[in-house]
């Protein structure tokens, strides 16, 4: 009875109990779970005696978790029995979690600066840096054998805080050696700002190697576009520059890179590029009247052919107008007329590579002068101040100051080319802009097709720079804007750098990037603008705005600092002043010039603010001309029925798009008909005497047979059929690429039936015609075989000495639905891998490397229209001039 009239009592006793003894247990499973919780330690780069962390992050969840639960025990009413042990607890976990944290941020530091220091020429160019990175270096390699002697996790705080007071110090240090890092790098940048376009990675790989001028051979295209490698002589002297192309420009002079820094020799082979390009423009326009002009072609480089023929041609246009007024514009169109059949015909002939592509380059530049000398003569043009003719692109040889055309005595050395190589340069001309000509070595590549709306972009661009502004093409993917600005970059010998931009550029980015382009004197042309975040672009106005403010005050020679004021504004650029840019006192070349494109339509664009949209003047590209496009390539490839079967080829994609189910990864744009028109020419080089008809409805099916599914193949068949008549397209018989395909099968026990063989023949010819590639289908369709029997046939192929394939690598990244930001965070920076975060129980898809990746909108169109599993691949060929950016698709049905 007792116990019953204590039952309150008791119950509040038995209650308490209960509670404490549920803190116990919990306390416990705790103290259980730490006991027995080890690091996982690796082996660093597969040395034996210096070990990293591996993956954290289920001791970061656990440690998360139960720092929660004893917070929750801590105001528990039922706490003070085990009060003392919760609190201990408590404090030991707070300390765990403070090392831990010091101790992942040494590890990330630690691994970064490792690479930098053991390479011996960082350490002699940093002794303090590197003497401080030894002494951390020694405390982290003693910390980290102890733990792999014993692994346990809370030893690191058994001894008290003596593990978080060595790592709090050793990040110290690291930071003071990341500071002194970041300011070593950022001298080498200011003493070559080309470098502003390298990373720090590859700066410093450029910087570890400075004993050895060749290593740098590997960043010289970044630097110089046109660049691929340059040559050396027996004394390691630079004494010739090379492209990718594989053409080669003797420099005027030689570099000597020996016991020089590498920015310092680096900076003599710019001012040796600039001087040999001069010299070779020079003595190809003098060069010029003397030979046939087919001869004159396959003695000079690519750029002194292309430029050195447009300065003529200027120069005869406006000979024939001083002389003969409107008869002497027929005179020149004759004269024209029979370049370009001098052009046709060497193009049909046998050509190396290089050479055809030069032709190919300058038939384009040729068909665009005979346009505009045949609308001269329409519009009976007589007088050289005509808006018809000051419209054009037009270049003259000249010395600084001297406006362009005035006359000279015909007994005066070079009349044509007043002041000689020495006291004359090239300028270019567009109506009221009169461009320095810069020298930039570009190397040999296709040139992009002049349309109106070319030559309307031009002008605009061109008058923009004028004014002090920058440009803002502004339209649908695939119309050309990127390919226009790089394009007249490329006619003013200028070097332009491309930017993609994305959410993830901040404005400390956007500022180095300017820097670089204002000390260079470079174009930058920044992709896709408005994907740009609103706040970053408040801070670009003002940097923007610096630049342009100080190109505007530097155009008088009487504004610029007194050391500045000799140099003329001109070729080849040369600094006029010093301005401040991001709170630097940066150097200023005035032929800087910055570009925006723009796709307002789709969706995740911001709007420009309006002190930005003032900067730059804006050109429309929405439609651009595929029928001229197609028709003047097709015709700088030797094709004598060009504009017939150009206006098939578009009229052909105009009924796909009409007739054919509407499908995400079709296209019938620009660039498809551009890819038919490449395919087409490639034929054309490799079947001379093939006839024109078949050779294009060959290149038709191979470029879209490929991507289309069911009973859209038959139609587009049947839609081949109608407009290319009785024609039958045969194609090349390679038995070493049959035979390649058919063991590549064997191999990797796959059945080799014609379906699968002509999927892999279309994938091949896609590759020589496009840099991206994307399969799409239904899961086990068969895209992933396909991809690797293609890899192997390359291989094979390659190793029975096929010089024009090479060995296939490739890197495969499962993203699943994860873009952009999930694929760049799949590095892990705590130990430098790669997690690749799949479930076992997902499906499969793999797309590129962020680098290489198809755009956002393709990749998803991959997704959506397949249903399954979905790959892109990157060949690593470059893409030529004017295909586009976009990844087409192959359907694996």
């Amino acid at each position: 009875a007792g116990v019953f009239e204590h039952k309150d009592l008791v119950s509040d006793v038995s209650g308490s109990a209960s509670g404490e003894a549920q803190l116990e247990n919990s306390l416990a499973k705790i103290r259980t779970e730490w006991e027995t919780t080890e690091f996982t330690v690796k082996p660093y780069r597969e040395s034996t005696s210096v070990f990293v962390l591996g993956g954290l992050d289920d001791i970061f969840m656990q440690l998360e978790d139960n720092q929660v639960t004893l917070q929750t025990m801590l105001g528990s009413r039922f706490i003070a029995g085990v009060k003392a042990e919760v609190e201990t607890w408590d404090k030991k976990l707070g300390m765990l979690s403070d090392t831990l944290d010091e101790w992942v941020s040494c590890q990330r530091q630690w691994m970064y600066l490792e690479n930098i220091f053991s390479a011996e020429d960082i350490q002699r160019q940093l002794p303090a840096e590197a003497s401080k990175f030894a002494s951390v270096d020694k405390r982290w390699k003693d910390a980290m054998t102890r733990t792999h002697g014993n692994p346990r996790v809370l030893a690191a705080v058994e001894s008290g805080d003596e593990m978080l007071i060595t790592f709090q110090s050793c990040n110290t240090l690291l930071e003071e050696i990341q500071k002194s890092l970041d300011e070593y790098l950022e001298t080498k940048r200011a003493a070559f700002p080309r470098f502003y376009f390298l990373s720090d990675a590859e700066l410093l790989d450029i910087l570890s190697s400075t004993k050895d001028p060749r290593a740098v051979q590997d960043h010289l295209k970044k630097c110089f576009e046109g660049l691929y490698h340059v040559g050396f002589n027996d004394n390691t002297e630079i004494v010739k520059m090379v492209s990718e192309q594989g053409e080669e420009v003797a420099c005027k002079g030689r570099v000597d890179p020996k016991g020089k820094n590498v920015e310092h020799w680096m900076t003599e082979l710019e001012a040796m590029m600039c001087k040999s390009v001069k010299h070779a423009m020079f003595k190809s326009v003098i060069e010029y009247p003397t030979i046939k002009r087919t001869e004159w072609i396959g003695r000079h480089a690519a750029m002194c052919v292309l430029n050195g023929s447009q300065m003529h041609w200027t120069r005869e246009i406006e000979e024939g107008i001083r002389v003969s007024g409107a008869e002497g514009v027929k005179v020149c169109l004759e004269r024209q007329l029979a370049q370009l059949q001098d052009m046709v015909k060497l193009v049909r002939g046998e050509l190396p590579s290089s050479m055809r592509t030069t032709c190919g380059a300058l038939t384009v530049m040729d068909v665009h002068a005979r346009d505009v000398v045949r609308k001269m003569v329409d519009a009976k043009v007589s007088t050289l101040n005509d808006f018809m003719w000051i419209s054009q692109m037009r270049y003259y040889w000249h010395p600084a100051g001297e406006m362009p055309g005035a006359e000279h005595s015909p007994d005066e050395p070079y009349a044509f080319a007043p002041g000689g190589e020495d006291g004359g340069d090239m300028w270019v001309m567009m109506v009221s802009s009169h461009r320095p000509y810069a020298y930039e070595y570009l190397g040999n590549s296709f040139r992009l097709v002049i349309t109106p709306l070319t030559d309307r972009c031009y002008m605009t661009l061109t008058q923009a720079l004028t004014f002090k502004l920058g440009g803002s093409p502004a339209g649908p993917a695939g119309t050309g804007k990127t390919e226009t600005v790089k394009d007249l970059a490329k006619n003013l010998a200028l070097p332009c750098f491309v930017i993609n931009c994305g959410e993830g550029l901040d404005y400390k980015a956007m500022g180095s990037t300017f820097s670089g382009l204002a000390q260079v004197g470079a174009w930058g042309c920044f992709d896709e603008f408005n994907r740009i975040l609103i706040e970053v672009l408040s801070v670009v106005a003002t940097q923007v705005k610096s630049i342009l403010d100080a190109i505007k005050l530097y155009s008088k020679v009487e504004n610029r600092p007194e050391e500045y004021q000799d140099g003329p504004a001109g070729s080849p650029p040369v600094v006029v002043g010093t301005f401040s840019l991001n709170g630097d006192e940066v150097t200023l070349i005035p032929t800087c010039g910055m570009f925006i494109t723009m796709n307002p339509g789709y969706a995740g664009r911001t709007e420009l603010p309006d002190n930005l949209k003032a900067l730059f003047r804006p050109v429309a590209m929405m439609v651009p001309d595929s029928a001229m496009i197609a028709e003047v390539k097709l015709y700088s490839e030797g094709f004598t029925q060009a504009r017939v079967l150009a206006r098939k080829v578009v009229e052909l994609h105009r009924l796909c798009r009409q007739a054919l189910s509407e499908q995400a990864h079709y296209d019938y744009g620009l660039r498809s008909v551009w890819s038919v028109a490449m395919a087409a020419g490639k034929l054309r080089a490799q079947q001379p005497e093939a006839d024109e008809s078949a050779l294009v409805c060959q290149a038709v099916r191979s470029v879209n047979a490929a991507k289309f599914t069911g009973d859209d193949a038959v139609l587009f068949a049947a839609l081949v059929g109608d407009l290319f008549p009785g024609v039958e397209a045969q194609g090349i018989a390679d038995e070493e690429l049959d035979a390649a395909a058919v063991q590549a099968c064997a191999d990797l026990r796959l059945v080799p039936t014609p379906g699968l063989l002509e999927r892999m023949a279309q994938l091949r010819a896609l590759e020589e015609v496009r840099h991206g590639l994307m399969l799409v289908g239904e899961p086990g369709s068969g895209k992933s075989a396909l991809l690797q029997a293609v890899r192997l046939a390359d291989t094979l192929a390659a190793g029975m000495q096929r010089r024009r394939l090479r060995d296939a690598d490739d890197a495969v990244v499962e993203a699943k639905d994860r873009m952009d930001r999930a694929l760049q965070a799949a590095h892990n920076r705590e130990n430098d891998e790669f997690d690749d975060h799949l479930d076992e129980d997902e499906e499969d898809v793999t797309l590129p490397q962020p680098a290489e990746a198809a755009t956002k909108e393709a990749a998803a169109a991959a997704a959506a229209s397949g249903g399954g599993a979905g790959f892109a691949v990157h060949r690593g060929r470059r893409p030529e001039s004017g295909a586009g950016a976009a990844v087409p698709a192959l359907a694996a049905s």
